[in-house]
């Protein structure tokens, strides 16, 4: 039992900030709801210093997007990247915090790429949790 436990109290940080990561993301989504966004898909990860996820998305012509993100306190700066589907970066975030939120209206319909880089941590031996959305309007 004894072993168990202390397999459990070692878990606690990371699990701690899973639970904050995703409980940041949910107070977002629902604060946009009355503005009237939607959400269209969410998802988490784990990624490690200088690691990215890619997102395989459509989005619609005329639609506006927003990516939101919330990652746990050990990280500095997380970024988000939209490319498009030849591979060219269309827009990013210009924020250095572990929240940021990247706004676009969709010039044509098609296959684009939300992509969340972990720039920094402050602990860059450890894996971070990270929560995002992609909403529209």
């Amino acid at each position: 039992m004894l072993p168990l436990i202390l397999g459990l109290l070692a878990t606690t940080p990371a699990l701690a900030g899973k639970h904050a990561a995703d409980a940041c993301l949910k107070t977002k989504i629902w604060d946009r709801y009355g503005d009237g966004w939607q959400v269209r898909s969410s998802s988490a990860t784990d990624l490690g210093f200088g690691k990215t996820k890619y997102y395989r998305v459509t989005l619609l012509k005329g639609a506006r997007y927003q990516v939101v993100t919330c990652a746990d306190d050990n990280v500095i700066d997380l970024d988000v990247l939209l490319y498009d589907k030849d591979g060219q970066l269309i827009h990013r975030d210009d924020t250095t915090n572990r929240e940021p939120v990247l706004s676009y209206e969709a010039q044509e319909t098609g296959v684009y790429y939300a992509v969340l880089y972990l720039r920094n941590l402050e602990d860059r031996a450890v894996e971070s949790h990270v929560s995002m959305a992609l909403i529209h309007h």
